[in-house]
């Protein structure tokens, strides 16, 4: 081997030094070839310090990897670091998921009438927290750039979790899925504790791509306390897992979560205060809401745009029961220039008509139910939805006979439906209001408004049906098709039949009429109205046989009826 070309086999191991090994083999083997040994040994002090320095070299790489990759990491972290990954994830993948769960639960836009119950509203529990301007389309270049920044690090680190992670996170965005997976399986394995992004990421994982009834939320729990501690972690991720777990009925896991959540996101202490209260925890309640509304007042007094605290710190008088003082923080942020008017305009309405469902289930009689709260909030927003659906409610309890004027918010009504915006419930609700009244036509009206806008009730379709066989001339054709639609969704059951025996009846079929009544009695033996219904008809039919068997249940219903409660009579 000539003397240029060892200079070029040296000059290639400097750099490639980790071809050293196999390099110095090969010039080794050329030297005791080609040379005499006189000539070797007079150049070993060369070779050896050649040797020393590449094994050096290898040695310094092994030990100082980091310290190699930390430029590429630095470069990284301006460009996108391992927690602004994360909430990349976050943004891409549970965003859409988390507003969905997080607007069903406790928003106080639908409320059961029989409940002693009723939810805060949601005003005060913050669910959209600092958005990072991350979810967005990449170009093919900027991908391109991060990847190589990512892989030039890991090369010259390929044992740093923190690059392997970030690597599986590029891989999960951009890349292959499976990949990520594999690694992330490594890094956060579901029986001990190792990397703790990574148990975020698996988290995200379990909540993201699964349904709420296949998540294992044992494994949940334990990914998301393994988290906890990380700071980059996204509050969202635990508020959206409490909520799944509430709607699960795990409500001391959800608790907890919550617990988490509002530490990484103080203003979500108004929702831990409330399962707080759900659990009968009155200490705890108290304590988030003292945390909440201190974090909120020092929003106020240090944030120039308020509209967030503001509404955090009405939420926190309403649970306190400061019930004016609520109100007038929101009245007092919907004129001012650093509060954004319309969402205190929402707030200001979800509170009004939380307190006037608390009057609904609390008043023993409807006829003369206080409507202050609903007139404020129709006289704030008259063509909120809401507000129609709780006016029409109150109408259907009220026995005057004159549409107009018989509650002040009901001279919104119909603004709001002829804009359109009536829910399909608000126009069931007239319908019924004017089936009392036997204003058959404008039932109808009402009803089939309804219908349009939700087809799939099956009350709205009962409804209709009766309104049809009310009018003259009956709509039978018309009742029975909306019955037939009822049946097909619901099955049929007694008391459709019974429906079907008056539309019958009212268009003077009394052979079929009677045929669905007693069809209805062989399911429920007590329906004193259809009792009453064949004994009428079979007396029209020329049947007093028949009559009679009918007529002997009733008088004996009657009789029921007369005895004071607890009694019965002997035979």
């Amino acid at each position: 081997m000539s003397d240029n070309r060892l200079a070029e086999n040296i000059w290639t191991l400097l750099k490639k030094p980790q071809m050293a090994i196999p390099g110095m083999a090969d010039i080794l083997h050329a030297w005791f070839v080609t040379r005499r040994w006189y000539q070797i040994l007079g150049l070993a002090p060369l070779v050896g310090l050649l040797i020393g320095a590449v094994f050096f070299a290898v040695s310094l790489r092994f030990q100082h990897r980091g310290v190699l990759a930390a430029p590429f990491i630095k470069k990284l972290d301006r460009e996108l670091s391992t927690s602004d990954l994360f909430k990349q994830l976050v943004e891409d993948r549970l965003l859409k998921k988390y507003s969905e769960e997080s607007s069903v639960d406790g928003n106080g836009t639908r409320i059961d009438r029989s409940s002693k119950k009723n939810r805060y509203p949601s005003i005060g529990i913050s669910s959209s927290g600092p958005k990072i301007g991350l979810a967005k389309e990449w170009s093919e270049v900027d991908r391109e750039r991060i990847n190589l920044l990512i892989q030039h690090a890991l090369r010259l680190d390929p044992a740093s979790q923190a690059l392997q992670y970030r690597s599986a996170v590029y891989q999960d965005l951009f890349g292959d899925a499976d990949e990520c997976k594999k690694v992330m399986e490594r890094l956060a394995p579901d029986d001990a504790i190792r990397f703790l992004p990574a148990h975020a990421w698996k988290s995200l994982q379990l909540l993201t791509n699964t349904t709420a009834e296949n998540i294992d939320l044992l494994k949940l729990d334990f990914h998301l306390r393994a988290a906890a501690e990380w700071r980059g972690n996204d509050f969202r991720v635990y508020d959206f897992a409490s909520r799944v777990c509430e709607r699960e009925r795990q409500m001391r896991l959800a608790f907890d979560l919550a617990g988490i959540a509002a530490k990484l996101n103080p203003a979500l202490n108004v929702r831990l205060a409330d399962l707080a209260q759900d659990l009968g925890k009155n200490t705890e309640r108290k304590d988030a809401i003292d945390r909440a509304q201190r974090h909120f007042t020092e929003q106020m007094v240090s944030e120039v745009e308020q509209t967030e605290a503001r509404i955090g710190l009405a939420g926190c008088q309403l649970r306190t029961e400061h019930v004016e003082e609520s109100i007038s923080t929101l009245k007092g942020g919907m004129d001012l220039g650093n509060c954004d008017s319309q969402r205190i305009k929402e707030a200001l309405v979800q509170t009004l008509l939380y307190l006037h469902r608390n009057i609904v289930i609390s008043s023993s009689n409807l006829e003369t139910l206080d409507t202050k709260y609903l007139d404020q909030a129709a006289q704030i927003d008259p063509m909120n939805p809401e507000v129609g659906e709780e006016t029409a409610f109150v109408l259907l309890h009220r026995k005057e006979k004159e549409f107009k004027g018989s509650l002040p918010s009901a001279q919104t009504l119909n603004k709001l439906i002829s804009s359109g915006k009536a829910t399909a419930r608000t126009h069931s609700l007239l319908g019924q209001v004017y089936m009392n009244r036997k204003n058959y036509s404008n039932a109808i009206t009402q009803l089939k408004m309804a219908h349009e806008k939700n087809g799939s009730d099956v009350e709205t379709k009962i409804l209709l049906a009766n309104a049809y066989i009310r009018i003259a001339p009956p709509s039978t054709d018309q009742a029975n098709q909306m019955l037939d639609q009822a049946i097909e969704i619901n099955g049929n059951s007694p008391s459709f039949y019974a429906l079907r025996g008056e539309i019958a009846h009212a268009s003077g079929d009394l052979l079929k009429a009677v045929t669905a009544w007693e069809e209805a009695i062989k399911g429920d033996q007590t329906n004193v109205e259809c009792h009453q219904c064949l004994y009428d008809t079979y007396r029209k039919l020329g049947k007093p046989e028949a009559a009679e068997i009918h007529r002997k249940f009733i008088a004996e219903s009657k009789d029921r009826a007369e005895l004071p409660a607890g009694l019965t009579r002997s035979k």
